[in-house]
Order: structure tokens, then C-alpha cells, then sequence
């Protein structure tokens, strides 16, 4: 579920709700007055869901349903089946706007790190994110890491560069130490003021077929969920660039002045 109007949680929950109490009359009455209330209640859901939401998916299938039941001159029995099946589906859709509620609460200027910054950047457990242009002291420094990037790093500690491969297993390990049991909730890195945590796909997600616009997608995806400024970091400049276009804000990550310790020590 996409947003329309960034950080309007609440709002949608609300609207959700009548919504869905509303659809409970249609369940009752003779053929013509279930198909007329059907009809009705569609119409008026249909304009309040495209106001909250930019997907698509939810509109189009309860257009089809509409259809059907149209199609089926509003036998009471097929109404009532769908009926149950899109109370179920609005009950669903509200707690996972619930469960938002709480990831929007999290304190913390907002960074998407891509993998980049994992690896060609200071050692993320080191480095002052404060220090990033854009992040204002102060207010602790929440890392969200979309779950691509982890399989990205995942992917690496296989790479021909001793370097990278060491690199990536290192961050790997060190990020399970720090939440390895419940990678979606916040964990301090010690010494910072800066948690970290896993930003997980959706069931639905479609992913982007680069990976680069997925990672982008993410952190926009990040922004319209908390209505709050988010920044991208990353140690390449095309990514800042796809990024800035995105209407997110980017920052370079910055690579070891000296040479690089072994942190797979």
C-alpha cells in the first residue's frame, strides 16, 4: 500500500474503517436492494480508497468484484460472500497500517544505505553518521536498509576481491550480532547515536528489475510511509544521482583516508 499523501496513516486507518462498516449493510436485503446498495457503496469506497492510496492493485480488484456481482444481478448470497471477503481484506489492510503506525514512531533522522556503503565506505559501526552532509546533531541517526542491499552483501562474500568478499562478511556478521533475532526493530550500534535496522519487502512487492532503482524505489517508498525527509547514502555517484531525481535527498559515503583494517578479525 502506497500512501497519497506521505505520513496520513491515521487518516487511512480511519477511512478504512467506515469504509468497511459501511460495506457491512450490503449483506442485507432482497436482490435489488443488495445490487442498489452494492452499487452504491462501491462507488463511494472507490473514490475514497484512489484518494488514499497511489497503487492500483485494491482498486482494480474491487472493480472486478462490483462486476461480478453486477453480473450475478446481485444475488444476496453471492453479495454476502464477497462481502465477507473484502471485510477480511480491509481488516488486513488497516493492521498492516497499524503495524506502520509503529515504524513511523521510531525517532531518528532517516538514511537508506546502499551496499556501496557497506563496502567501499568507513566501517558503518565506526563511522560518524553525524558526520554525513544533511544529518544535523543532536537527533539520533536511524539506518534503514532495505533488505536488497542485505542480499546484495550476501551475495559478495563470495567476490574475487579478497577485499570486498572480507568486507561483506564482515558487515553480515556484525549487523546479526546487533539484531540477527529481529532484524525489522531498531538496534543501537555501540558508541553511536545511530540505530539500524531491516526495511523487509511486503508480500505484494514487485520489485524494480535493477537493482539500483529498487534500492532508490526503497528509500521513496521510506519517505511516503513517514512523511519525514529521508537521505541515501552511498560511496557511487550514480546512485546519488538517481537518487536526487527521485526527489530524495543523497550524501556521499566516504572512503577510509588510510589503509583499510581487517574488520573480519
Amino acid at each position: 500500500m502506497r500512501l497519497r499523501q506521505p505520513g496520513s496513516v491515521d487518516h487511512a486507518i480511519q477511512t478504512l474503517t467506515t469504509v468497511m462498516h459501511q460495506l457491512y449493510d450490503c449483506r442485507v436485503g432482497n436482490t435489488v436492494e443488495v445490487l442498489e446498495k452494492w452499487l452504491r457503496w462501491w462507488e463511494n469506497a472507490d473514490a475514497q480508497l484512489r484518494s488514499l492510496f497511489t497503487d492500483s492493485d485494491t482498486l482494480t480488484s474491487l472493480y472486478q468484484t462490483r462486476l461480478e456481482i453486477a453480473r450475478n444481478g446481485g444475488d444476496p448470497r453471492f453479495a454476502q460472500r464477497e462481502t465477507n471477503v473484502w471485510i477480511a481484506r480491509f481488516e488486513q489492510m488497516i493492521a498492516s497500517l497499524q503495524a506502520l503506525k509503529v515504524f513511523i514512531a521510531r525517532p531518528g533522522q532517516i538514511v537508506v544505505p546502499d551496499t556501496s556503503t557497506f563496502i567501499e565506505g568507513e566501517y558503518f559501526a565506526q563511522f560518524d553518521w553525524h558526520s554525513l552532509e544533511g544529518i544535523t546533531r543532536g537527533q539520533p541517526v536511524r539506518l534503514i536498509i532495505p533488505i536488497l542491499v542485505i542480499e546484495e552483501l550476501d551475495a559478495k562474500k563470495t567476490d574475487r576481491n579478497s577485499r570486498v568478499s572480507g568486507r561483506a562478511r564482515s558487515v553480515l556478521r556484525r549487523l546479526w550480532e546487533l539484531h540477527g533475532s529481529d532484524p525489522a526493530q531498531p538496534a543501537g550500534i555501540p558508541g553511536k547515536a545511530a540505530t539500524v535496522e531491516v526495511f523487509l519487502d511486503d508480500a505484494g512487492h514487485i520489485r524494480r528489475p535493477v537493482n539500483d532503482d529498487e534500492i532508490v524505489e526503497r528509500a521513496v517508498a521510506i519517505r511516503e510511509i513517514t512523511g519525514r525527509n529521508v537521505l541515501l547514502a552511498s560511496g557511487d555517484y550514480k546512485m546519488l544521482y538517481r537518487a536526487a531525481a527521485a526527489g530524495v535527498g543523497a550524501a556521499h559515503m566516504p572512503r577510509p583516508a588510510d589503509v583499510e583494517r581487517n574488520h573480519d578479525e
